[in-house]
């Protein structure tokens, strides 16, 4: 009994070390995020600058009137290219004109280039190259991930990359899940999400389901008009060494319990592992 109480004394002090690591490594990424957004907003305020430059006037973009700014930003979304001469990326112009934008305006420029009517042709001269820009291929995200197949998916299962069979497969299950039906992205949303996001209910029918109540992401801000029509959810299905459901109950009965608002506890499941030396069974 002394040897358990030990053995959860060790992982509690384990979950406040790691949480308090990973406080410090949030606020590093934050602190870097900010310093690569200046750094690329320089970046790109001094392209445009040397353009006005060598072909115009030198005068510092934010002493340049309206009117004859406007026309610089046409002429500069409708020619601009690559250093080698190649086309940019549709993106790529409207990250430039975000980073015009924001240099001026720090520096209490009268208007905004991306709201105000004074460079509404600008605006117009950089939707219209975008548009140009996709006819000729660009935008198209030729390394963009591609779904798995049910082949591949298969092999996963026949692998034991995906499964029950001990903590590592069990984790990529969920992993895998947590993706593909609740839709779930980059690795922080992933690590964000707590046990109470998800509630184990049924259907009228008796059927098992998870529902997932999503938090704030990158692209789903909690704005009325950003928000799903509806919560994600997947249902239990026949096999029960793939069912969702399955892999859900067996993780909520690792001794780490489920009625927490902290990370997701997959990781204790591991640790677990680690520590006892037994394996996650479903």
């Amino acid at each position: 009994m002394q040897e358990i109480f030990r053995l959860a004394k060790d992982i509690a002090s384990s979950d406040r070390a790691h949480k308090e690591n990973q406080v410090d490594e949030d606020i590093r990424k934050f602190v870097d995020g900010q310093k690569n957004t200046k750094e690329k907003t320089k970046y790109e305020v001094n392209i445009f600058r040397r353009f006005v430059q060598q072909k115009y006037e030198v005068r510092e973009i934010n002493t340049i009137p309206s009117s004859q700014l406007d026309s610089y930003l046409q002429r500069y979304f409708y020619s601009t290219r690559k250093s080698k001469g190649d086309l940019h990326e549709p993106d790529t112009l409207s990250s430039h004109h975000r980073s015009i934008e924001r240099f001026p305006s720090e520096n209490n420029y009268e208007y905004s280039m991306t709201q105000s009517r004074e460079f509404a042709k600008s605006r117009e001269v950089l939707s219209a190259k975008r548009k140009s820009l996709k006819k000729e291929g660009k935008g198209n995200r030729p390394n963009k991930a591609e779904a798995l197949t049910a082949t591949e998916e298969e092999l996963l299962w026949e692998s034991g990359q995906l499964g029950g069979h001990n903590a590592k497969s069990l984790l990529n299950t969920i992993w895998y899940y947590n993706t593909e039906f609740f839709g779930l992205r980059g690795r922080d949303e992933h690590y964000k999400m707590k046990w109470v996001d998800v509630e184990l209910k049924k259907n009228t029918e008796g059927r098992e389901y998870l529902e997932y109540t999503e938090r704030d992401t990158k692209t789903r801000s909690g704005q009325v008009n950003n928000q799903r029509p509806f919560k994600p959810v997947m249902f239990a299905t026949d096999d029960p060494s793939q069912c969702p459901v399955n892999m859900y109950k067996n993780i909520s009965t690792t001794p780490t319990g489920t009625n927490s608002n902290t990370g997701l506890e997959l990781l204790h499941c591991n640790r677990l592992q680690q520590t006892a030396r037994r394996p996650c069974v479903v």
